[in-house]
């Protein structure tokens, strides 16, 4: 593809054609340093942009790319030309930026893309990309142009924002119903993202479409901060002002009639190096608004003197407004939490604190610097004979990842012994990585103090249940006989499926095993607290098309079939069943039946 200028240097000279015409020649001589300024003009603003752009034919390989995109790929700008993106990326990234250009180029409408890129270092990073079709006079379509920004950053404050909203939410679960819907709200109002408002310029050329797509506001300043150029996101933010061109920068998108005290555009004409500050504006509806301000200083290829300023603005109105809406929210959380009557507090994995609510001071007498300064202040204050014993019920509520309520005895700060009844657990973010404990601790020293009194209750009425337990016993025995029947019944089912290598197990509908039976319980190892679909499957999420689900939805029985992982991909036939038991439970029975040899067979 030719610049203008290798178009217009092609045509015949005046050798070559009669009539030749010195006043012609000159014309064409001062279009082509129109045009070469032009085009320098527009290769400096995308060298200057901080996104990646690019130009491609219809096989895929690279015409033009800015400096942006080199650096992206550790290759210099002519370098990357000719190249595909295979020769570039690794091959699961590149064949998916292929798919959608022929996605673009089929369907001829623009496509916008959140998708992951590495780098030269071969990091991983989130950007952003805008993929257009390029037509020719005919319709035609000649490639795509492409613009991809870094939106990294964004990527991990909204996963930042999401950490805090599971913190916040933990921290006041029980309490918090009403704020609930408020938080889900800012949540998705936080994820919006701003569209893009304007089409790319089908009959403008490559560096113009890349110009034109920028939703950033893009303005080109002289030296004296006279506007040279705006694209139409800034022509639609200051259209108040229009024509913006010809104007000093300050009168065109300020308002003013002098420069601002804060202004990026005097510090680079100044330093001749980039700047950058945030200010703020009135946008149409004269509402106060907030712009990220870049300026780049833009130099003359041969002689390096300045030659304009690139500015470039970006909209975080909405992203300072809900940064404030939620430090509100946070704000709030955090009141209803501070005033419960009882001691609670958060601990990370570490045994930091996270989280002490000033309760801790009426019960303890200890304050919330001094459990946060102190994470081993808690086992201090646990009375000596109690601490064991914590220890252990503790460490197996987080092994065993449930509820642990108990209680002990704490020396308060003035030496007085106080019963804790003490609330634990471990608590996982969305994506079930552990944040560590949420606990609640309540004063019950007057509750143990009525316990003693009721002991006495107790004694006597010792005396007379007694008599009734020596009544009961006769009915024990009969009962123990019935039951040696049906363990001796059982075995011979358990010896009957080992026999036969069927597997019997019972699951809940939140796949926890209930019950397996022996032989595979001999081959799996302990069962109890863990999911099917791990348990037999080493997966940490349901197997695809489980019957179980298929079976407590329909309350009927499923046959399918599986094979085990753990026993060489060992072919089974597997028929759910589901059914109540005696308290209302709906749980499902699977019987697991080996069908190796019939699988053989069919084969043979």
């Amino acid at each position: 593809m030719k610049s203008p200028k290798e178009e217009i240097c092609a045509k015949p000279g005046p050798d070559k054609k009669e009539g030749f015409n010195p006043v012609e020649q000159e014309v064409s001589e001062s279009t082509v340093i129109r045009l070469r300024n032009t085009e320098l003009q527009q290769k400096a603003i995308l060298n200057n942009i901080p996104d990646m752009a690019w130009l491609k034919d219809t096989k895929g390989r690279f015409i033009m790319v800015n400096e942006a995109f080199a650096r992206a790929c550790g290759f210099k700008p002519d370098e990357v030309v000719g190249k595909t993106d295979l020769d570039i990326w690794p091959k699961d990234l590149a064949e998916s930026y292929r798919c959608d250009d022929c996605e673009v180029m089929e369907n001829k409408k623009r496509k916008c893309i959140e998708e992951r890129l590495a780098d030269k270092e071969g990091e991983m990073v989130w950007i952003e990309t805008i993929k257009t079709p390029i037509f020719d006079d005919r319709g035609e379509v000649i490639g795509t142009t492409g613009i991809a920004r870094d939106i990294s950053q964004r990527k991990k404050e909204e996963e930042k924002q999401r950490d805090i909203r599971s913190e916040l939410e933990i921290r006041v679960k029980v309490r918090t119903a009403e704020l609930t819907s408020l938080n889900e709200s800012l949540r998705k109002e936080i994820k919006d993202r701003l569209k893009t408002e304007e089409e790319l310029l089908n009959a403008g050329g490559f560096l113009n479409s890349i110009f034109v797509s920028i939703q950033d506001g893009v303005s080109v300043l002289d030296p004296e901060m006279n506007v040279l150029r705006v694209n139409p996101t800034k022509e639609k933010w200051h259209s108040a002002n229009m024509p913006l061109v010809g104007k000093k920068c300050y009168e065109a998108f300020h308002g003013r009639n002098q420069p601002c005290q804060l202004c990026p555009m005097q510090e680079t004409i100044k330093t001749l190096k980039p700047a950058c500050c945030i200010v703020s504006f009135r946008d149409n509806n004269n509402n106060i608004g907030y712009l990220d301000l870049y300026s780049f200083p833009m130099f003359d290829e041969k002689t390096r003197n300045l030659i304009g300023v690139i500015e470039y603005a970006r909209d975080i109105t909405k992203r300072r407004d809900a940064e404030e809406a939620l430090r509100v929210s946070e704000e709030r959380f955090r009141t209803v939490a501070d005033f419960t009557y009882d001691w609670e507090y958060w601990q990370g994995m570490d045994k930091r604190m996270i989280y002490v609510s000033p309760s801790c001071e009426r019960i303890t007498g200890y304050t919330q610097d001094d459990f946060m300064n102190d994470p081993g202040l808690i086992e201090k204050i646990v009375h000596k004979e109690d601490i064991e014993k914590l220890r252990r019920e503790i460490s197996g509520c987080v092994e065993k990842n449930s509820k642990l309520e108990t209680n002990f005895r704490i020396i308060n700060r003035s030496g007085k012994t106080v019963w804790i009844n003490h609330v634990c657990l471990p608590i996982h973010d969305k994506e079930g990585r552990s944040l560590g404990l949420r606990v609640s601790n309540r004063d019950i020293t007057k509750s143990k103090e009525y316990e003693a009194e009721l002991q006495v209750y107790r004694e006597k009425l010792e005396l007379l249940v007694e008599h009734r337990t020596k009544e009961l016993e006769s009915e024990i025995k009969s009962k123990e006989s019935a039951e040696l029947q049906a363990k001796r019944l059982r075995k011979q089912i358990e010896f009957i499926l080992g026999a036969t290598k069927t597997g019997l197990d019972i699951i809940d509908d939140k796949y926890y095993i209930r019950y397996i039976d022996p032989e595979w319980a001999k081959a799996y190892g302990p069962w109890e607290g863990k999911q099917c679909f791990d348990y037999f499957m080493d997966r940490k999420t349901p197997c695809p098309n489980c019957a179980i689900e298929k079976a407590f939805k329909l309350k009927k029985t499923i046959v399918s079939q599986e094979r085990l992982l753990k026993e060489g991909n060992r072919p089974i036939s597997v028929t759910t069943i589901p059914f109540q038991d005696e308290n209302g439970e709906w749980l499902v029975a699977e019987v697991n039946v080996d069908i190796s040899e019939r699988k053989r067979s069919k084969r043979d």
